[in-house]
């Protein structure tokens, strides 16, 4: 069982990110027709593809336990009732057709079955250390499947880094296969030095302590910063909209992104970055463009000087429009960003839906071409 204050603090981390503030849920809130209600886990991350279940653990006491005591609240408080209820969470979710949630900003959220089918399981747990005790990091068998373990403190260090749904379920992917691996993870190989591997994609080579200095060298990476300053803009721009636009517009952008496979999102921080420097720099540029074949969308990125603004709009949706239709997609996610004095604005646009032909927009594209060949990047 985890205390209030537990709780709040991993709450408030899941309310800082604005994927997880949009797309976590109490376990609470999940409908249960069983009687008695079997136990659930504390929290739920979901988004069509990806979901994630989260208990907490926690054992209050000295801050130094001996050995035997805190393995022996191991073994039943995290190996036994907390697994147990990670699996009763991943049976629930796997027996709704879709379900719909309210998040922490009070917007209801849609989730179709593909994000619930094979949620991951985590265990947080905070506990005193005891001298010659190693938690276990997993807990793996047929009845329960994997089931990751490890220290709050070690999870909220890698939220730092991976930032999007995406990019943690890779993480947790490769964790799961380097500890099903016939050699053991060495305990010197701690929690930052996978992520440090993962980071520099060393995803074969076995796990070393020396990777735990590597995550470091992520940590003031400018295409990551320019990514961060846009999802602000981002959740800031949901805290001023109505529901129905919310849901309609800015949740479709946020899963889209959500979904952004490693080789995709690194392409679109770059953009972003190279975006916003031009943007300072008060030049206007063709569009930068990366699409996901997986995902049939689209995102371009439109930087404009400062005397932009006044045709920012009518421009977005005229290149959305014929974006979309020349790369043949199914949605597109577009950005235009433009200097207003000291401030950078960002106006963003979803569009979604069948291309029908159209041989004026296709002559448009013949004749004055308006997006840059070299940058962009398909990938599948």
């Amino acid at each position: 069982m985890a205390s209030r204050e537990f709780l709040e603090d991993i709450t408030l981390h899941l309310n800082a990110n604005v994927f997880t503030r949009t797309f976590s849920f109490s376990a609470a809130q999940l409908p249960v027709v069983a009687s008695p209600p079997p136990p659930l886990a504390d929290h739920v991350v979901l988004v069509d593809g990806f979901g994630l279940v989260i208990d907490l653990c926690e054992r209050k006491g000295r801050a130094r336990l001996k050995s035997g005591e805190i393995e022996k609240w191991f073994e039943n408080e995290v190996l036994r009732k907390g697994v147990e209820r990670i699996r009763h969470t991943r049976d629930l979710l796997r027996s709704y057709d879709g379900i719909s949630l309210v998040n922490s900003r009070g917007h209801r959220v849609s989730v179709a079955p593909k994000g619930l089918d094979d949620a991951a399981g985590l265990i947080l747990h905070r506990s005193p250390r005891a001298g010659g005790y190693v938690p276990p990091r997993f807990r793996k068998s047929r009845k329960f499947g994997f089931v990751h373990i490890m220290r709050d403190s070690d999870y909220i260090s890698i939220c730092e880094h991976l930032v999007t749904p995406s990019q943690l379920a890779d993480y947790l992917k490769f964790r799961q296969e380097i500890f099903s691996r016939p050699f053991p993870v060495p305990p010197e190989a701690n929690e930052a030095a996978l992520l440090g591997q993962f980071l520099f994609e060393e995803l074969e080579a076995p796990a070393d302590a020396r990777y735990e200095t590597a995550a470091r060298a992520f940590r003031d990476d400018p295409n990551t910063s320019a990514f961060s300053y846009v999802l602000q803009n981002l959740s800031t721009q949901i805290a001023k909209r109505d529901d129905e636009s919310v849901e309609a517009i800015y949740q479709r952008i946020l899963a889209e992104l959500a979904r952004l496979g490693r080789p995709e999102l690194r392409e679109l921080k770059t953009q972003l970055r190279l975006s916003l420097e031009a943007v300072r720099a008060d030049r206007f540029e063709l569009p930068y463009r990366v699409t996901c074949t997986s995902t049939q969308c689209c995102f371009l990125v439109l930087p404009g000087s400062a005397e932009f603004r006044l045709r920012a709009r009518e421009a977005l949706e005229s290149l959305a429009l014929a974006s979309k239709y020349e790369l043949g997609v199914q949605k597109q996610v577009s950005i235009a960003m433009w200097r207003s004095g000291r401030i950078i604005d960002i106006d963003w646009l979803y569009t979604e839906g069948p291309n029908v032909p159209d041989e004026t927009l296709a002559r448009r594209l013949e004749h004055a071409y308006p997006f840059r060949r070299t940058s962009e990047r398909q990938f599948l």
